[in-house]
């Protein structure tokens, strides 16, 4: 699966190689944060030399929050293996990494095939602050450089989710009129508006061409891994392409196009406590190629 949150090209990447590599050390020790990365907001292109690291920083990380932490490096020709290797280690802070780098709070790891090139963890922080991910890696295809891209943080925390106007009215009822920036998430949880049963997202948006409308991505619970992605609807320059999903998996073969931003068949699960476990799904948009304002939607 090559296209999760993936919105980059070479040239990007190629920036970022040339941005990051003059900012990278060999080992542990010091490192210069490269960039800040915000919760739900816009994902991170960059590479790093073969035995160096390269750190970015984690902003504003509230204690016993859930996160996920999401990159992806490219598969080699034929699709089907990564191209290389890519290690990515979280601390609680700079001075953590710098006193003992042998010992983070949480590793991403890559998943399993066809998912292999994918790496991520998911992850309760132990306190708050500016946490830190140190990266390092190696290619096989290109001599003494790995790219990763898309490095991004995640939350469908209760404090991070961006809520319907009206929870707990009826289902047919539920929407959410917001706006949403080219690359950030809007994440809701479809269990604090529906009872449980099987429902329609509806999404319609103020773009002027289709591949202008935001990407929706369905997840079974709040951990937003690619194991509980459940459904997908990402517009192309013509209509929108809705998957299904399956441990991670895609079913490309029975793909659908369609010509409105619709998934139908969502199972929703109505939340009963206050645990962000339980209710469901989670809803995330992300903005594609520019800012539109948009109606989401949930009915029968």
């Amino acid at each position: 699966m090559k296209l999760i949150f993936r919105s980059t090209v070479p040239a990007v990447l190629l920036a970022a190689a040339l941005f990051a590599c003059g900012k990278n050390h060999a080992t542990g020790g010091e490192l210069n944060s490269l960039k800040d990365i915000v919760v739900n907001g816009t994902g991170v292109d960059g590479s790093v030399q073969e035995i160096r690291k390269v750190l970015y920083t984690l902003k504003g990380i509230n204690e016993g929050q859930n996160y996920t932490l999401r990159t992806e490096i490219s598969l080699l020709p034929g699709g089907l293996a990564p191209d290389g290797t890519l290690k990515a280690d979280i601390y609680a802070s700079e001075a953590a990494f710098e006193n003992n780098p042998a010992a983070p709070v949480k590793s991403a790891v890559p998943l399993r095939a066809p998912n292999s090139n994918i790496y991520e963890v998911n992850f309760y922080a132990p306190s708050s602050g500016d946490y830190v991910v140190v990266i390092s890696g190696k290619s096989s295809s290109i001599p003494g450089i790995q790219f990763f891209y898309n490095l991004r943080l995640m939350s469908a925390d209760p404090t991070a989710l961006t809520h319907f106007a009206s929870p707990g009215i009826p289902v047919s009822d539920a929407q959410l009129v917001n706006p949403l920036n080219p690359g950030y998430l809007n994440i809701y949880n479809g269990g604090g508006v529906a009872t449980s049963g099987t429902f329609t997202i509806n999404l319609i948006s103020n773009a002027t061409v289709t591949l202008s409308n935001p990407q929706i991505f369905v997840y079974k619970d709040s951990t937003l891994t690619i194991n509980s992605l459940m459904k997908t609807s990402i517009p192309t320059s013509t209509d929108f392409i809705v998957t299904n999903f399956n441990a991670g998996v895609p079913d490309n073969v029975n793909a659908e196009h369609k010509d409105a931003n619709v998934i139908t068949g969502v199972t929703f699960t109505s939340s009963v406590d206050s645990s962000d476990q339980v209710g469901g799904p989670f809803i995330v948009l992300k903005g594609f190629v520019g800012a539109v304002t948009y109606t989401l939607t949930i009915g029968p």
